[in-house]
């Protein structure tokens, strides 16, 4: 379902079918569930919050931002220190949202 998300995602960018964008938001929440205990599962929630985040910003929704900053954070938590993913969550994280300022 990572794939999936990842290949939605995609779509999405290409052609701003927002149609594939809560699709890819759905294949992200099922591949997170689904790795709970992978060592991908940050990479999911992740995934799943830069997805909101697109989200918000195409259909204003408040709750997606909150979602997609707290699922950035839990990636950021679930990462050790030594992982060479540690700095891309940290980045998505700090990425400035219209409700955040910048």
């Amino acid at each position: 379902m990572y794939e999936c998300g990842n290949d939605l995602l995609g779509l999405y960018s290409n052609e701003h079918n927002v149609d594939d964008l809560h699709h890819s938001i759905q294949a992200f929440r099922m591949a997170a569930e689904s790795m709970m205990l992978s060592d991908k599962h940050s990479a999911c929630l992740s995934k799943l919050g830069f997805a909101l985040l697109r989200c918000f910003q195409r259909t204003g929704d408040k709750s997606q931002i909150s979602e997609a900053i707290a699922l950035q954070r839990k990636a950021v938590e679930l990462t050790p220190p030594e992982d060479a993913d540690l700095p891309r969550w940290l980045c998505n994280l700090g990425q400035p949202s219209p409700s955040r300022g910048p």
